[in-house]
């Protein structure tokens, strides 16, 4: 005896709900999912702000709060917590006290290098504002420093790098490599390693090929980001060119 054949209406239908629950599914859990990631997110950021005692140094709460906030974003992957304007309006202040006691890393870590990916600031769009005005005081701290060569101060180095990145990326102040330059490499010179990067870059840029090769030769260790490739600075020059930079490219 044959078995009994459902009617072809009926298995459409029952496709067609079938589907209905896939697609409704599809969409209401990611929504979901989101939600409680932002719910997670509210909870251990508003935690780590009561945890914040009110007092001590702007800049060290700004860092740990930062650190904090960066932690939670990475470990619920929450994407819009409300309690994050909460958290940015606070880090605002302690940023803008410490920039106001005459923290010189507070003002410098808000011009991070645009050759690496290390931005010491999380989230720094939000800081935008902040930023523009303490631009005037590094590039100012900068000057300074130029005029103390051979008898750096300890900041002098991240005015002169963070003064280098300003004149380098061309969003606070006009483009000028040149400049850029000169102050990556004098920050160099007052002891910051990294500096070599950024002034091997410009000289690239500039046509200056055997000052490229020299500062590339000097980057090295933490100062290589991802991708680093001597043979790039080394490119073009004569094998006799090649053996004299070396030669000089010592500290």
């Amino acid at each position: 005896m044959s078995q009994p054949q459902f009617p072809l209406r009926r298995v459409a239908r029952v496709a067609l709900v079938a589907a209905a629950v896939v697609a409704t599914s599809a969409m209401v859990y990611p929504l979901a999912r989101d939600r409680l990631a932002d719910y997670r997110a509210n909870k251990a950021l508003l935690s780590s702000m009561d945890g914040m005692r009110p007092g001590g140094d702007s800049w060290e709460a700004f860092t740990a709060l930062q650190a904090q906030e960066r932690r939670v974003m990475q470990a619920t992957g929450a994407k819009a917590p409300s309690a994050q304007e909460r958290v940015t309006d606070q880090e605002r202040k302690w940023l803008l006290s410490a920039l106001g006691q005459g923290n010189l890393v507070a003002a410098a870590s808000l011009f991070p290098d645009p050759l690496r990916q290390d931005d010491p600031i999380y989230a720094p769009q939000r800081f935008q504002a902040i930023r523009k005005q303490a631009a005037e005081r590094v590039l100012t701290a900068a000057e300074a420093a130029l005029g103390r060569r051979g008898d750096a101060a300890y900041s002098d180095r991240w005015m002169l790098h963070a003064a280098a990145n300003i004149n380098a990326l061309g969003v606070d102040r006009p483009r000028n490599p040149a400049q850029a330059a000169m102050l990556y490499e004098a920050a160099f010179e007052a002891g910051d390693t990294l500096a070599a990067l950024g002034a091997a870059a410009m000289a690239k840029e500039l046509g200056r090929k055997e000052d490229a090769y020299r500062w590339a030769l000097r980057c090295l260790g933490p100062c290589q980001t991802p991708g680093f490739d001597l043979s790039v600075y080394q490119a073009g020059l004569s094998l006799q060119a090649i053996t004299r930079v070396q030669r000089s490219a010592a500290p």
